[in-house]
Protein backbone atom coordinates (compact mmCIF):
# COMPACT_ATOMS: atom_id res chain seq x y z
CA UNK A 1 0.00 0.00 0.00
CA UNK A 2 1.10 3.33 -0.97
CA UNK A 3 0.10 5.90 1.50
CA UNK A 4 -0.16 9.63 -0.46
CA UNK A 5 0.28 12.96 0.91
CA UNK A 6 -0.88 16.23 -0.28
CA UNK A 7 -0.54 20.07 0.42
CA UNK A 8 -4.07 21.82 0.88
CA UNK A 9 -5.44 24.91 2.04
CA UNK A 10 -8.89 25.70 2.79
CA UNK A 11 -11.32 27.66 0.89
CA UNK A 12 -12.42 29.76 3.48
CA UNK A 13 -8.73 30.97 4.23
CA UNK A 14 -8.52 31.68 0.64
CA UNK A 15 -12.21 33.26 0.73
CA UNK A 16 -10.83 35.33 3.62
CA UNK A 17 -11.86 39.01 2.65
CA UNK A 18 -13.49 37.90 -0.31
CA UNK A 19 -16.91 36.96 0.94
CA UNK A 20 -18.79 38.00 -1.63
CA UNK A 21 -16.79 35.47 -4.02
CA UNK A 22 -17.47 32.82 -1.38
CA UNK A 23 -20.67 33.16 -1.06
CA UNK A 24 -21.40 33.12 -5.37
CA UNK A 25 -18.70 30.36 -5.08
CA UNK A 26 -21.02 28.07 -2.47
CA UNK A 27 -24.37 29.04 -4.16
CA UNK A 28 -23.10 27.84 -7.76
CA UNK A 29 -23.57 24.89 -10.18
CA UNK A 30 -21.09 23.11 -10.37
CA UNK A 31 -19.56 20.19 -12.40
CA UNK A 32 -17.98 18.62 -9.12
CA UNK A 33 -19.65 17.71 -5.72
CA UNK A 34 -18.14 18.71 -2.19
CA UNK A 35 -21.67 18.07 -0.32
CA UNK A 36 -21.32 15.40 2.70
CA UNK A 37 -17.24 14.79 1.98
CA UNK A 38 -14.72 15.04 5.21
CA UNK A 39 -12.25 16.68 2.57
CA UNK A 40 -12.57 17.23 -1.06
CA UNK A 41 -9.28 18.53 -3.10
CA UNK A 42 -9.65 20.34 -6.25
CA UNK A 43 -6.54 21.91 -8.13
CA UNK A 44 -5.71 25.85 -7.68
CA UNK A 45 -6.79 25.82 -11.81
CA UNK A 46 -10.07 23.63 -11.29
CA UNK A 47 -11.02 26.20 -7.82
CA UNK A 48 -10.74 29.16 -10.35
CA UNK A 49 -12.55 28.07 -13.29
CA UNK A 50 -15.57 28.10 -10.43
CA UNK A 51 -15.20 30.55 -8.76
CA UNK A 52 -14.73 32.73 -12.04
CA UNK A 53 -17.60 31.45 -13.52
CA UNK A 54 -19.94 31.62 -10.21
CA UNK A 55 -18.48 35.42 -10.42
CA UNK A 56 -18.76 36.01 -13.85
CA UNK A 57 -21.06 38.88 -13.19
CA UNK A 58 -19.57 40.95 -10.65
CA UNK A 59 -16.42 43.55 -10.36
CA UNK A 60 -13.92 42.09 -12.48
CA UNK A 61 -10.89 43.75 -10.32
CA UNK A 62 -12.63 41.83 -7.30
CA UNK A 63 -11.49 38.02 -9.61
CA UNK A 64 -8.41 39.48 -10.65
CA UNK A 65 -7.24 40.44 -6.93
CA UNK A 66 -8.41 36.73 -5.84
CA UNK A 67 -6.50 35.04 -8.69
CA UNK A 68 -3.54 36.65 -7.65
CA UNK A 69 -3.46 35.47 -4.14
CA UNK A 70 -3.77 31.73 -5.53
CA UNK A 71 -0.95 32.20 -7.66
CA UNK A 72 1.02 33.33 -3.99
CA UNK A 73 0.31 29.45 -3.89
CA UNK A 74 2.86 26.72 -4.57
CA UNK A 75 1.71 24.91 -8.10
CA UNK A 76 1.65 21.25 -5.90
CA UNK A 77 -1.03 22.65 -3.93
CA UNK A 78 -4.97 22.00 -3.51
CA UNK A 79 -7.41 23.39 -2.38
CA UNK A 80 -9.81 21.67 0.64
CA UNK A 81 -13.53 22.66 -0.61
CA UNK A 82 -15.20 21.00 2.64
CA UNK A 83 -13.47 22.14 5.47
Amino acid sequence: MNIQTANFVTSSDLFEGFSELKNNFNAGDHDFSFGDNNRTLISIERFFEGVEYTNRNRHEQTVVDFRQRLMLLPPDTYVDLEN
